[in-house]
């Protein structure tokens, strides 16, 4: 190979290798690795909650009527799911959440979906629902209820 090719060729692999890191930063003067740098006490840490800080609550999650579901009823937050075959109206579901401070502050999502029902007279309606948090009703609609926890 003539020298012009081989100094082109050596130039080659120098460049991808820079580019490509090869394993981290190196001090231009020793070659050795160094230290990733230090975040800046600007900027946020996250920190793992303190214990006994947690609030608990209690959320029901209720599909109302008479007569059956028809669609499948689906929640959602700690506890997802999905009920099938046919539900007997009214159907609840009671759970507790352990809500973290970050938690407490934004809120956590709990919803539900009531699906079509069939009403006692053998009609198909849109369903209604409702989510009361430690015993206070917070939301009530058709067809779907949502509502942050805090």
């Amino acid at each position: 190979m003539p020298q012009r090719n081989v100094g082109l060729l050596v130039a080659g692999v120098a460049a991808v290798a820079g580019l490509a890191g090869c394993g981290g930063a190196t001090s231009p003067a020793s070659g050795r690795e160094t230290a990733p740098p230090a975040v800046s006490s600007s900027e946020p840490v996250a920190s793992a909650p303190v214990e006994g800080t947690t609030a608990v609550r209690t959320v029901k999650l209720e599909v109302l009527g008479e007569g059956r579901a028809v669609q499948p009823i689906m929640y959602v937050g700690d506890f997802n799911g999905t009920e099938t075959g046919g539900m007997t109206l009214p159907w609840s579901k009671t759970v507790t959440l352990e809500l973290t401070p970050a938690e407490q502050k934004v809120g956590k999502l709990v919803s539900v979906v009531a699906g079509g029902v069939q009403t006692t007279d053998g009609q198909i309606a849109e369903g209604s629902c409702r989510i009361s948090v430690d015993g206070r009703k917070v939301v009530a609609a058709k067809g779907l209820c949502e509502y942050k926890v805090k």
